[in-house]
Order: C-alpha cells, then structure tokens, then sequence
C-alpha cells in the first residue's frame, strides 16, 4: 500500500494524497491495476488508503467536490505564479503576471483577456477548476475502473459517509496489541517441554512488537549495523 501511494501516479504528503497526471501510466493502463490493488486491500485485508485528499474521495464516490484551494495545485512553479495573479493590486499588475503564466494557462484552456479585477478572480477560478478536477477526469475514471472489482465502488459509493475513513483522515496508528490480537496461539499439551519453549518464544514476539511501537526496534545487518529503524507498519 505505501509504494503504491508513494508512487508517481499520487501527489501530495503523507498526510493528503491526490492523483498525479502520468500520461504513459493511463496509456498503459496503470491507475485501473492501483484501484485494484486497493479493492483486493479493502475487502482481504481491511486496509484502506486512509490519506486520500478531501478531492480525489469526492471523485470517486461523485460526491461535490469542496471549493478549489490553490494550496492544492502540486505545481509549484504554477501555485506561484497564481498565486502573484491572486496579489494583484491593479488590472496592469495582474496582466503581467497573467502574461508570465500564459504557457500553463494555456494550456489549461484558462488564458483570457484581463479587463478587470473581476476578470482575474474568473481566470484563476477557472484555472483552478480545470488543473484540480477536469485535467485529472481521466486518470480517475480509469482508477474507478479498478475499484469496481470486488463491487468495493459500488459499495463505497452507496455507503460513502460510513468508509470515508479508509479513504480520508489518516488513518490510527497500529498498536502492538492491535498486532497481538490478530494471533490466537495453539500451544501444546501443559506441562511438556514444547509447552515451554513456545511461551518463551511467545514471550519473546510480544516483547519485540513492544519495542517496536516504542521505536526500539531495528534491522541489524551482517555487519552488525543498524540498517533500519522498524514501524508496526512496517511489520
């Protein structure tokens, strides 16, 4: 789940993730296999994405989307140069900076004349619309694509309030007795040899997954280093 969401085809932090536009990636397919990839997650494991932006969730269930906020244009070249359009004082001053920006704008099918300030507040709405919702239309619907398998979109859908949480908010960490839980250890007969090496054993996992929630845990190599610092997640 992380290399998907750490992968090129999202945008955004750790904590709001949105779709980036990877026009091979939709040529070949790609975002149609990542809403698989999250369907089979969902109904096997219980496991949802958890840091999907407020947007891309709307998207998927066709919910309103919420007001377009130029904090979310992932561009940082393009945020800055709407945002200097957004400061304009004056219909010259906002001009220029349309000027500066009209190869983004044009793009986006946003350039138009600036005959007012009103004018400049209608081209960064419209810029913002079609950069945040229209140019990435086509990159949702394929990954909607994958999600209708194991009817998880169907269901999302009919259902979007009650699973936002898998999708939005961050999701809770893992607890160590969250991990615990998921076992139900058989042990042999009382009394025997064997009974006393799996409590120990037993003893020992439920130690290690301790100092892994409290961060003391690591991958030592070979070598004897300390490769890696481990997460529940991780585990």
């Amino acid at each position: 789940m992380n290399s998907v969401l750490n992968s090129t085809f999202f945008a955004g932090s750790m904590e709001e993730k949105s779709l980036a536009l990877d026009s091979q990636g939709f040529a070949n397919g790609t975002y149609k296999i990542i809403g698989m990839i999250l369907a089979v997650c969902l109904v096997h494991a219980g496991v949802g994405p958890c840091i999907f932006s407020e947007r891309l969730y709307s998207h998927i269930t066709s919910q309103p989307a919420p007001p377009e906020d130029l904090a979310e244009v992932d561009d940082h070249d393009f945020r800055s140069q709407l945002q200097k359009i957004k400061n304009a004082r004056s219909v010259e001053e906002a001009r220029e900076w349309v000027e500066e920006a009209s190869t983004f704008l044009s793009m986006l099918g946003a350039l138009a004349p600036i005959m007012s300030l009103d004018d400049r507040d209608n081209l960064l709405k419209s810029a913002l619309h079609y950069y945040l919702n229209g140019r990435l239309e086509a990159v949702t619907n394929q990954l909607k694509e994958g999600l209708e398998i194991l009817d998880v979109l169907r269901t999302v859908r009919t259902y979007p309030d009650i699973l936002k949480s898998l999708f939005v908010g961050g999701g809770k960490p893992l607890s160590a007795s969250e991990i615990m839980n998921l076992f139900s250890v058989v042990y042999s007969e009382c009394g025997s040899n064997k009974r006393a090496v799996e409590e120990v054993a037993v003893g020992y996992w439920r130690d290690w997954l301790i100092d892994v929630e409290l961060g003391e845990a690591v991958i030592i190599t070979e070598d004897g280093e300390e490769n890696i610092t481990l997460s529940l997640e991780n585990v």
